[in-house]
């Protein structure tokens, strides 16, 4: 039985400092989160169709944007498979297919989070 942490999903202190940082106003970091709720599904399926496409370059530019935008809103999970599939290549077909796959599992439970915490504002 492993004692290591599970990796967190969403690092609410991320998203309590970009709160803070815009000076308590919920409208802007409501503004900030439904950016992220859009905009992240889209680079999933962009990543979905690249790696369908085997366009490697592809996947790492949609990568790199989800990396950024999830360190951004603290979507922490998010963040790490994106870093793993923008930097890690040549990758094989089958491990980007895997990663993606595993983006888009994790997509919803990560925004249901945000979206509990954008009601609290």
């Amino acid at each position: 039985m492993s004692s290591a942490a599970p990796l967190r999903m969403v690092e609410l202190d991320v998203i309590r400092q970009l709160h803070a940082d815009v000076g308590g106003d919920a409208a802007i970091t409501g503004d900030v989160l439904r950016s992220y709720e859009q905009r992240a599904p889209e680079l999933v399926t962009v990543l979905d169709r690249a790696a369908a496409a085997g366009e490697s370059e592809g996947v790492r530019q949609a990568a790199h944007d989800l990396r950024s935008i999830s360190g951004f809103v603290g979507a922490v999970s998010i963040q790490a498979l994106a870093a793993e599939l923008e930097t890690q290549h040549p990758m094989s077909a089958e491990r980007m297919t895997e990663l993606v796959t595993r983006l888009g599992e994790q997509l919803p439970a990560v925004l249901a989070e945000l979206g509990r915490f954008a009601e609290e504002l």
